[in-house]
Order: C-alpha cells, then sequence, then structure tokens
C-alpha cells in the first residue's frame, strides 16, 4: 500500500510529511483521529501513536484524503428556530408524521429537570399546554389519514394520547402499579394499540406489554437481557434487539402472539478490553429487510428468509451510532457519531462527513426523523432540518476547482455552472467549526485565508442543486 501510495502521491507525501514535522498541533489532532483502512472501510481511534504507527497511519491518511472522492451528495439543511423556546435547550424524542412533528424536549428550571412538547404542523412551532401533563415520556406515533397524526406516550402520571384537532395530550388510563418507566419506549402499531418495551422494577431484565385500547398486559419477559428496541408488523410479529448482558450476546426475538423466539445472536465485539454487543436500533423501509445497528457493525435481516447478514463495519469514531441511524435504501446510510454528520455509501463503503461539527452536537442524545426525503436530526440544543434531493452528477462535481492547493494567503474557489447562481462557501476546520463563509454568484471566487492557522481544510459548496465538499491544506 505504502509503495503504491509514494508512487501516486509523491509530492503530497513529502508535503504533508513536512507540514506534520513543523506543525505539532496538526500532528496532535492526527493522532487523536487516526485513519485506519480496514477492508476500505476507515476506523478512527482515539489514542496516541508512536512515530512508527504515525507513519503507517499517515500513509493510509493519504490514501483516504486523495483516493476516496467525496461525491456530490445533495443536501439542503435548515438550522431550525424554533420561538420561545426558553429553558427547553435539549430536545430527545419524537415522531414526523404527514409532515407534521411532535418532540419532546427537556428543560432545566431551579435546578430541576422538565419535559415540554412542541408542535409543528408543517408551518408554524408551537409549545404545547401541558402544564397539568408532565413529565412527557418518548412519543410513537402513526398517521391516520392524509393529514392527521396519532401519537402516545406513557409515564408515571399515565398513558397519554394526542388530539390532532386540539394540539394537546389527555390521559388515557392509569400505568400499571408493576409496570416501571424506566427505559420504557412504545411502539403504536394502530390507533390505540401500541406495544411497549420496559425493563422489570428490581431486575435488570426486558418486558413487552401491549395496550389493546383499554388495559395493560404483560406479554412477555427475558431474565438475563435488556430490551434496546422493538418494531411491531402485527400483534403475532413483533421484533425485539437486546444487548450484552454479562457474558449473555446481544439477541435478535421475535414475539409470535405467544413465545419469545431467538432469531439470531450478535457477536460480542471488545474494545479496550470492555466487551460489547447487541442492536441499538432498528429500522425498516418495507417491513421484510430490516437494518440493525450494534457497536460495530451495520447487520441485514431479511425477514421472508430469516437470515442475517454483515453489511458494514462501523468506524469507531462514530461511537453511540444507534439512535441517529436512518436507512433510506439498500445503498445510503445516514449517521450522527464525533465531528458530524455521516453519510454512508454501502456499494462503495465510503464515508463522508457531509456536515462537519463539534462532538457535543451529534454525540450525546441526538435522535433522527425521517419521512419522505426529509430528516429531523434533534441534536443538543439543536435541530437540523435535513433533505435529500437528487445527487448531483459526477461531471458537475468535477467542475468544483480550489487552487492553489496548499495555499498561502488566498484560495480560489471556481465553480463555472451555468444556471447554478446561488452559491454559499464554507471553510470549516478539522474540528468541524466553521472558519470563515461567503455567498457568491459568479463562477470564481478569491477567499483571503492569511489569517488561519497552518492545517487541513474542508470546503463546502452549498447550492439549490446540492452539495460539495473537498479538501485543500494552508501552508505559509
Amino acid at each position: 500500500m505504502n509503495t503504491l501510495l509514494r508512487k501516486n502521491c509523491t509530492k503530497e507525501l513529502l508535503f504533508l510529511n513536512k507540514l506534520f514535522e513543523s506543525n505539532p498541533s496538526v500532528l496532535k489532532e492526527f493522532t487523536k483521529s487516526k485513519c485506519v483502512g480496514k477492508y476500505g472501510r476507515f476506523l478512527f481511534m482515539s489514542y496516541y501513536l508512536d512515530w512508527a504507527r504515525i507513519k503507517k497511519a499517515f500513509y493510509t491518511f493519504i490514501l483516504f484524503i486523495y483516493s476516496s472522492t467525496l461525491c456530490g451528495q445533495n443536501f439542503s439543511f435548515n438550522n431550525v428556530v424554533i420561538p420561545d423556546l426558553g429553558e427547553f435547550r435539549y430536545f430527545g424524542e419524537g415522531i414526523l408524521c404527514n409532515n407534521k412533528t411532535i418532540i419532546k424536549s427537556v428543560g432545566e428550571v431551579d435546578k430541576s429537570w422538565i419535559t415540554a412538547t412542541f408542535y409543528n404542523d408543517g408551518n408554524d412551532w408551537v409549545q404545547v399546554d401541558q402544564s397539568q401533563l408532565l413529565p412527557i415520556g418518548r412519543i410513537s406515533g402513526i398517521p391516520i389519514n392524509s393529514n392527521s397524526i396519532y401519537a402516545m406516550h406513557l409515564t408515571d402520571n399515565g398513558l397519554f394520547e394526542w388530539n390532532d384537532n386540539n394540539i394537546s395530550w389527555s390521559k388515557v388510563c392509569n400505568k400499571p402499579s408493576d409496570l416501571s418507566t424506566f427505559a420504557i419506549k412504545p411502539f403504536v402499531y394502530e390507533q390505540n394499540k401500541a406495544f411497549f418495551k420496559a425493563l422489570s422494577h428490581d431486575e435488570d431484565y426486558g418486558e413487552l406489554w401491549h395496550f389493546d385500547g383499554n388495559s395493560f398486559v404483560k406479554k412477555t419477559s427475558n431474565y438475563h437481557y435488556s430490551f434496546t428496541d422493538l418494531y411491531v408488523i402485527d400483534e403475532t410479529n413483533v421484533l425485539i434487539t437486546t444487548y450484552r448482558w454479562g457474558t449473555f450476546p446481544g439477541k435478535l426475538f421475535k414475539y409470535d402472539g405467544v413465545n419469545l423466539i431467538e432469531l439470531f445472536s450478535f457477536p460480542i465485539y471488545t474494545y479496550n478490553t470492555y466487551n460489547y454487543g447487541g442492536a441499538l436500533s432498528i429500522w425498516t423501509n418495507d417491513e421484510n429487510i430490516f437494518y440493525f445497528a450494534t457497536d460495530d457493525e451495520i447487520y441485514k435481516w431479511d425477514n421472508t428468509i430469516q437470515q442475517m447478514v454483515g453489511v458494514f463495519e462501523i468506524p469507531d469514531s462514530l461511537v453511540h451510532f444507534g439512535s441517529g441511524f436512518v436507512a433510506i435504501d439498500d445503498q445510503n446510510i445516514f449517521n450522527w457519531g464525533y465531528y458530524g454528520l455521516y453519510h454512508i455509501n454501502m456499494t462503495t463503503n465510503i464515508i463522508t462527513n457531509f456536515y462537519p461539527s463539534s462532538g457535543q452536537n451529534f454525540y450525546d442524545g441526538s435522535k433522527a426523523l425521517y419521512e419522505n426525503n426529509k430528516i429531523l436530526w434533534l441534536c443538543n440544543y439543536k435541530i437540523l432540518e435535513m433533505t435529500i434531493m437528487n445527487s448531483i452528477d459526477s461531471e458537475t462535481f468535477e467542475q468544483l476547482s480550489v487552487y492553489p492547493n496548499p495555499a498561502k494567503e488566498k484560495v480560489t474557489v471556481e465553480f463555472p455552472v451555468l444556471g447554478i447562481t446561488d452559491k454559499t462557501i464554507e471553510i470549516i476546520d478539522i474540528n468541524g467549526k466553521v472558519v470563515q463563509k461567503a455567498n457568491f454568484s459568479e463562477f470564481k471566487l478569491e477567499m483571503d485565508i492569511s489569517s488561519l492557522c497552518n492545517g487541513m481544510y474542508f470546503l463546502r459548496l452549498y447550492c439549490p442543486e446540492g452539495l460539495i465538499v473537498k479538501k485543500f491544506i494552508k501552508n505559509v
């Protein structure tokens, strides 16, 4: 591999080698985020390396930069602004149905945590008046006609359902005393009907409860496992995932209306001497092909033939992979992780950080809601709306030029494409921070980068037709 790299990228290798030697801060960031090629996938490991490992990782890092083309993914972004947000800064659970959104939010008042519901009808955001109904639990819902939604949430105060006409929650019934709401998650599959995965009161094992519109019944439980997620096809076909417990690996179970049947055992994954294992989330678009995100791999389950295959090894950089996991089709998976939002091309196994950001915004507590090529990323302190459009074709993508590269005082951005006039350029450092931004309508833009520190940067071009990312290096 190194021979091939030296042959194809000699000038760049020599330049970056000098850059690293003369810029310890760049080297420090690099050693924090080691890039290792493994079967065409790239792992980012957080530990310091000796010089031999640095050189080995360095060459692989160059391979990633120069041979992994960042294809023109066509996404538009909008940082959603909710008026009168007040103390509610943390967005947790929610649903997106019929272009309407219900989101649970958490805030702190007088050193106490409180929850609220924010609702959007496709146009405006409002905070739901629910002073008598706090707290709010995890929300699940379904579309019930072309323009309405039905939703539920369960807390110690009882079971509540959503009234789409009054934009409010109303209490349905009390919660059973032996049903713990700790880590509970509902799955509404019909109006007034839902399954709930839960943990027992006194032991760490999973329980499956059912609400039939009138009362709750505990359907099944498993002593050795805590349930992590569920998907309801119908009352006799409920898929349940579990996480590793002690020496017991995580499992995929099916509840058939009577019994809990084991379908698959996920391998135990060891990282830094600690064992992980089990699926954190379930995703499906057709209720036949299911995707499962574990700590170290994405699995694909064919429910028709009852077969599981591993389809992608998850890089260590994408920690806590599960909740922000969206598989829009067999080729495109989106996820949040350290330092931004990622696109995974399942055909090429290329990972693209298409929205670099700080680790905090996309690491702790982020969720994703998806409907009709629209994704709402519920991150700490912000909601990011992402719309997936048709991809920019490769010929248009190649029209974006950034030169000179490496650059010293100025860098020229050239995008000579007729018909694309509304363009925005952002320069992003390796920590995901936007350090410069400019709008332009001509074919060419010159940007002054003299104030930037030496190092590697991402140049991101937005236009109505999509988004393109290139890399360049600043060096004096």
